[in-house]
């Protein structure tokens, strides 16, 4: 056998003999951000957080009663948004009731999840389609 039939020959070994099975698992994310970073996701946007630590999603808007800008309504009203919530353990989607002003806290395998907005306000006359709304959060990991 020749040199370079000998080195093809080896080398084919030492790549057959290498353990292919594993792979680099990189989230699926629209955004890769930091913990305490705000951040904005539109309906079907999804973000990792700290190497995908946990991966946030946005994926509906089931109704929004928010009073519009420029009334005074004798209910503030809220809108309720689905959030998609994925650790390395846990998988739960996560109904959020968002009053007007946003601002709202809660707490999925110890990562605080804080809204702090919906966007677009409710305004008199005009209907919003899901695919109008952003809403924006940030996250901190646990301590």
């Amino acid at each position: 056998m020749s040199i370079s039939r000998a080195w093809v020959f080896v080398t084919a070994l030492i790549l057959l003999s290498c353990d292919n099975t594993q792979s680099v698992n990189t989230p699926e994310a629209d955004y890769f951000l930091f913990s305490g970073q705000p951040f904005g996701l539109r309906l079907g946007e999804s973000a990792a957080i700290d190497g995908g630590e946990l991966i946030i999603g946005f994926i509906n808007i089931l109704a929004d009663t928010r009073c519009p800008q420029g009334l005074d309504c004798a209910e503030p009203g809220a809108a309720t948004a689905i959030l998609v919530a994925q650790s390395f353990t846990a998988l739960e989607q996560v109904q959020i009731e968002i009053p007007p002003g946003g601002e709202v806290e809660v707490v999925f395998e110890g990562f605080k999840i804080y809204v702090l907005g919906l966007l677009p306000e409710a305004q008199v006359g005009v209907v919003l389609k899901a695919i109008d709304y952003i809403i924006g959060l940030q996250i901190t990991s646990p301590d």
